[in-house]
């Protein structure tokens, strides 16, 4: 998932891996980079959606660092773009929501065991003891895991 951050973080990528490619062309030693495993290694640090889109673009050619460097920059421009920010914020949002919508519900609290208070002993339900409620929450959960409520 690329948030804000990361775009501005590929951007800079991007950047980087141009820089580098400059670079080995300058010292003659372009070939060191052409290396499937140097791109594999680059490729594989991308987020998924990004490698998906790595491979469709890819499925066909031997892939070069140039194409590498030319991918990250696109990718970057179309997420550090007015639209790519603002569909990268809300599918942040859609998976966040979708992340707590598909957690486990919480198990359910025994609140008394034969309808006696776990901490008073009176004939009532733990959550309407009164010197529970007036303990700290830290207390109440110890007092819950203590008496195997929770």
């Amino acid at each position: 998932m690329i948030t804000a951050g990361g775009a501005v973080g590929l951007k800079l990528l991007a950047q980087e891996v141009e820089e580098c490619d400059a670079t080995f062309k300058l010292l003659k030693t372009l070939s060191d980079l052409n290396n499937f495993d140097i791109i594999a290694q680059i490729i594989g640090r991308l987020p998924r959606d990004f490698q998906n889109r790595w491979l469709r673009n890819a499925a066909d050619k031997e892939s070069t660092f140039k194409d590498v460097v030319l991918f990250l920059k696109q990718e970057a421009q179309v997420l550090n773009s007015s639209f790519g920010r603002y569909f990268y914020s809300q599918k942040n949002h859609r998976d966040l929501l979708r992340k707590l919508r598909s957690r486990p519900p919480l198990k359910a609290v025994l609140v008394s065991k034969n309808g006696i208070c776990s901490l008073c002993s009176a004939s009532h339900d733990l959550r309407d003891c009164n010197f529970f409620k007036q303990k700290s929450l830290r207390d109440r959960m110890l007092h819950m895991r203590l008496h195997k409520l929770l």
